[in-house]
């Protein structure tokens, strides 16, 4: 279970931290054990030996300094400054918040219908767990596919240093090889020995020998494999959503939770717009920044990284990124006292059994997420969840 995915769809602290960390240090280890297969080629672009690690060991080896960068850094404590109700401790939100309209928000129908265009870009998404790997022996190599290739590159007929690798999986159209490379494969069929020409960059620091040249890649085609997203049939629904009876019964509901998501943050926007936060105190911004540092930090120790070469990473400094936590303090904590200000005015409260309900886990998971990320938070996340469907729930459709 994914414990950060509660907060999908929540306006939380720590969502641009989750998307930032699932993409760091997330190397492809597909080609790591494929006998004598290379990762570092010649043939692979500069750009991707940097983002994959290449020379850089970004990976580690759980050196002496990484450990002790990870014995000394404090985890961020998500609950700090809230109460076990979600609430922010010591503070009345409708002290600092002018709620504007919140029930009885005229939405238009069209608004909050969803088109079979996005219903399907929708579904995909929700289909993309689903999603299983096949051989393929009946067709040639398109774009989108991957293909287990062995190759060895030469120029002027004579092998290079670091041109050659067997058993490599790659996805054709990813841009991991230098310009021409994957194009050339598509059209071949498993089993096919064919070469390639391409001509590596005018500045290619990798092998300087290279630069500008046109090389030649024998190719050996071992495998085609494609990611195939399943078929919408009653024994596929059957299998993971038993909760409905048919694969037409599962479109409708899935359908209607759509336009349900659209209605929620469609009348929600309104809320915003027509309420006004007249300050956020001081404190609730610096817990926010405090605990967004604390989390990068821990991320950083995590892949044996300083803070400030993490932040490096991702093209910024421990200076601009307080100021930008800043400015995301002040956009999260005022929809947080937006929404504590009309629980606190319509006696909304986190219920036993919410969390289960809300977020679709059973009590043995949500104790574990209680665990991480203290009840204060995630009663918080269920407030906001909880108000939304509070102020969808006494909208108009029009």
């Amino acid at each position: 279970m994914k414990k950060r995915s509660i907060l999908l769809g929540c306006v939380t602290m720590l969502t641009v931290a989750s998307v930032m960390g699932a993409g760091c240090g997330n190397k492809d280890k597909s080609n790591e054990t494929t006998g004598t297969g290379e990762t570092e080629t010649a043939a692979v672009t500069e750009s991707q030996e940097s983002t994959d690690g290449g020379e850089q060991g970004t990976e580690g080896t759980g050196s002496t300094e990484e450990e002790s960068v990870a014995e000394t850094v404090e985890e961020p404590d998500f609950s700090a400054g809230l109460t076990e109700d979600g609430l922010f401790e010591d503070y009345t939100a409708s002290d600092y918040v002018t709620l504007g309209t919140y029930k009885g928000i005229k939405v238009p129908a069209e608004e909050v219908t969803v088109s079979d265009e996005d219903f399907e870009d929708y579904l995909d998404n929700l289909l993309a767990d689903y999603i299983v790997t096949v051989d393929v022996t009946d067709r040639a190599v398109k774009s989108g596919d991957t293909v287990n290739i062995d190759y060895v590159g030469s120029l002027d007929g004579v092998e290079f240093d670091g041109g050659a690798a067997e058993g490599y999986n790659l996805e054709i159209g990813s841009g991991t090889f230098i310009p021409g490379f994957e194009d050339q494969i598509i059209g071949h069929e498993v089993g096919e020995e064919f070469d390639i020409t391409v001509t590596f960059p005018d500045s290619y620091p990798n092998n300087t020998d290279l630069e500008g040249k046109d090389t030649v890649f024998h190719i050996t085609l071992n495998g085609i494999t494609e990611d195939v997203i399943p078929e919408v049939d009653d024994a596929f629904v059957e299998e993971n959503f038993p909760e409905y009876d048919s694969a037409d019964a599962f479109l409708e509901g899935t359908r209607a939770e759509r336009d349900r998501d659209l209605l929620k943050t469609y009348v929600w926007n309104q809320v915003l717009e027509d309420s006004t936060v007249n300050e956020i105190p001081e404190a609730l911004i610096d817990n926010y920044v405090e605990q967004q540092i604390k989390m990068y930090k821990y991320m950083a120790s995590s892949y044996g990284m300083s803070y400030e070469d993490f932040l490096s990473y991702y093209g910024t400094t421990e200076e601009e990124f307080e100021e930008s936590e800043r400015e995301y303090a002040n956009t999260d904590l005022t929809r947080m006292l937006i929404a504590q200000a009309i629980c606190e005015k319509e006696g909304i409260k986190a219920e036993e059994g919410d969390a289960e309900e809300i977020f679709g886990y059973d009590a043995d998971a949500m104790e574990e997420i209680y665990e991480y990320y203290g009840k204060g938070y995630v009663s918080q996340v269920l407030l906001m969840e909880k108000v939304a469907d509070f102020v969808a729930d006494e909208s108009v459709v029009e």
